[in-house]
């Protein structure tokens, strides 16, 4: 217990002297959802330098991935590398980005190469999640009990759809 409460404060103290990005925006249709969870994080995060109890990280930066795919860090627009950069290496990322690159590992696996931290599940679990139907299949190989399915191509899907739904309703 002494080694858990000790792991603990230091964490909270390693967390005390960082910087915290947060990511959010993204390319996806979910883009604006992100950007307001990025600003609820923000918010949460940051520290209030009057209450002796607050326990903030030491800066919080928003880094915005704009529709376009450039990384926004306090009012330029960089590429992915150049914004992980421009932050201190020891930089935690929160990632606050919602579907497509901001949960199928990609991010993840870009600061992954540049041996930086972030929140959130690593590179093949995000992958393997975003895919439905291979996670269906992890889940079943481990005997884990599992909805029944109808895989569809897209040309399935285009040219059948209402029989598809009557099938799976």
């Amino acid at each position: 217990l002494d080694r858990v409460r000790l792991a603990d404060n230091r964490a909270r103290e390693e967390v005390a002297a960082a910087t915290v990005a947060v990511l959010c925006g993204g390319r996806s249709s979910e883009r604006e959802i992100s950007l307001r969870s990025g600003e609820a994080v923000l918010d949460a995060l940051r520290r209030d330098d009057t209450n002796p109890e607050s326990r903030g990280p030491a800066r919080c930066v928003r880094v915005e991935i704009d529709a376009s795919g450039a990384w926004v860090v306090e009012g330029r627009r960089l590429s992915a590398p150049a914004a992980v950069a421009s932050l201190p290496e020891d930089t935690i990322y929160f990632l606050g980005l919602h579907g497509g690159e901001g949960e199928n590992g990609a991010v993840q696996g870009m600061l992954e190469t540049c041996l930086r931290r972030y929140t959130g599940s690593g590179v093949a679990a995000s992958a393997l999640c975003m895919d439905k139907h291979a996670t269906r299949l992890v889940l079943d190989a481990i005997d884990l009990a599992v909805a029944p399915e109808k895989l569809l191509d897209r040309t399935d899907w285009d040219t059948g759809r209402a029989q598809h739904l009557r099938d799976i309703l």
